[in-house]
């Protein structure tokens, strides 16, 4: 209907004729607005029947004719456009309806499968029951036809398990499986953790054990330390005198296989500690890939061996005080060359040992790691005594194997092993001390608070 009011409001040959609108009952608007456009249509040809269609007044009918035209056929679209809506829910509920009803058949089949287990169930309920009680009246009825004729009786060691066989499992299990695990440890440890790998695996000498330090300091002997490790390093130095017998002998170069190891911390303390017996000792830094000792001394690092070696300074000024003993003087390494290797093949290296020597009575050169490149070798032709530094647990089997390779080919001679950071067993070092060397010694690696105390007191009394 309102498809066929569209259809005459918009054909040409209608705009003079009323609108049919008795079929929209339901919109008082387009009711409305067709009532008034009805009127002013029979408004019009009245007039036309006494005047032209150019009249004013016509011509003013005409425009409000249009006006109502063009307001009827938008509400038209507007209705339709609500129809069309209202007939999409309509289909959309009559769908759902659909589906509902078609649903019917299978919820009607599922309730008869519940009500069809409900009764089996039911009577399988009935059925235990029923032979239930039919059991316990044969039950009470039944008399037993047995009787005790003899107390059970038992013995008063189990038949099993044999104790015996249990002891010794156990005594087997614990000799078995602690052998094991040292036997599987031992051949899949590839660092040294004791003096017998050192032996077996060099045929290098000992010449110093250092023990373990908890401090974190980097220089741990001092004039009046009474320490476990202070006095590891004055046996060092003992010893040092017994290597460097010869009156030209000063020079000790220390090195080892890798970073870590702990050598410029060897090399320091040695050189503090030679100082302290009022010794005239120059620590030389030529780590020239990584030096430590200048940061460790806070020291200027701006000039040093590199300058000193291209001809960009003289050797006073390069050779700075300690500041930890009156008669230590360092040579720091300056900054840090491309070339490290070439600088120390440098000819004016011997100059630099040979004024030394003349000034120190000794000369420690902390160079790098011999086990990754080739400056400790190149150093090693000016060195008296080469100490070797390998520490407990961290250095690898192999790389000491390589030291010895090196000095059995005469490629670095005079070797000796420094041992750094044995581990206290008992509470005390490798020395022989025993418990009065526990108490002998101010440990500055004892523990503190009440456990600490404990375990000291524990070490001393074994």
């Amino acid at each position: 209907m309102v498809e066929s009011l569209e259809q005459y409001l918009n054909d040409e040959r209608n705009r003079d004729r009323i609108v049919p609108s008795s079929l929209l009952v339901e919109d008082d608007a387009a009711m409305n607005a067709m009532k008034s456009y009805n009127d002013l249509q029979l408004k019009r040809a009245t007039l036309l029947m006494t005047n032209t269609e150019d009249n004013p007044f016509v011509i003013n009918l005409d425009r409000q004719l249009e006006n109502i035209r063009e307001d009827i056929v938008r509400s038209l679209a507007a209705m339709k456009q609500a129809v069309k809506v209202s007939i999409k829910e309509l289909e959309s509920r009559a769908g759902f309806v659909d589906a509902q009803i078609r649903q019917v058949p299978e919820e009607e089949r599922i309730y008869l499968e519940y009500s069809r287990q409900q009764n089996i169930k039911q009577e399988l309920y009935l059925f235990l029951l029923k032979k239930r009680e039919e059991s316990a009246i044969s039950k009470s009825s039944t008399v037993a036809n047995a009787r005790i004729v003899d107390p059970a009786k038992s013995d008063t060691v189990p038949y099993s398990p044999k104790p015996m066989r249990i002891y010794l499992a156990a005594f087997a299990l614990g000799i078995i499986l602690p052998g094991l695990w040292i036997f599987i440890k031992e051949v899949f440890n590839v660092k040294i953790t004791g003096k017998e790998d050192i032996k077996n695996l060099t045929a290098m000498g000992i010449i110093a054990e250092i023990g373990h330090s908890d401090s974190g300091d980097e220089i741990v002997v001092f004039k009046e330390s009474k320490t476990v490790i202070a006095e590891q390093f004055r046996a060092l130095r003992t010893n040092m005198q017994f290597l460097l017998a010869g009156e030209d002998e000063k020079v000790i170069l220390l090195t080892s296989s890798m970073s870590g190891e702990g050598k410029s911390f060897v090399a320091l303390n040695l050189a503090v500690t030679l100082s302290l017996s009022g010794q005239k000792v120059a620590l030389l830094e030529l780590d020239l890939r990584k030096p430590k000792i200048s940061e460790a001394l806070d020291l200027k690092n701006s000039q040093g061996f590199t300058q000193y070696i291209i001809g960009q300074a003289e050797l006073a000024e390069i050779i700075q005080p300690s500041g930890v003993a009156t008669s230590l003087s360092v040579m720091p390494s300056g900054a840090v060359p491309p070339n490290p290797s070439e600088l120390l093949s440098s000819k004016k290296l011997n100059d630099l040992f040979n004024t030394l020597k003349k000034e120190y009575d000794y000369i420690v050169v902390d160079s790098a790691p011999v086990g990754l490149v080739t400056d400790a070798q190149l150093l090693s032709k000016y060195a008296d005594t080469v100490l070797y530094v390998c520490r407990m647990n961290y250095t690898f089997k192999e790389q000491l194997r390589n030291a010895d390779e090196l000095m059995r080919s005469g490629k670095m001679q005079k070797m000796n092993l420094v041992v750094n950071d044995m581990k206290a067993k008992g509470g005390v070092y490798g020395y022989g001390y025993g418990s009065y060397g526990a108490d002998y010694f101010e440990d500055g690696n004892k523990d503190k608070g009440v456990i600490g105390k404990l375990k000291n007191k524990l070490n001393k009394k074994a």
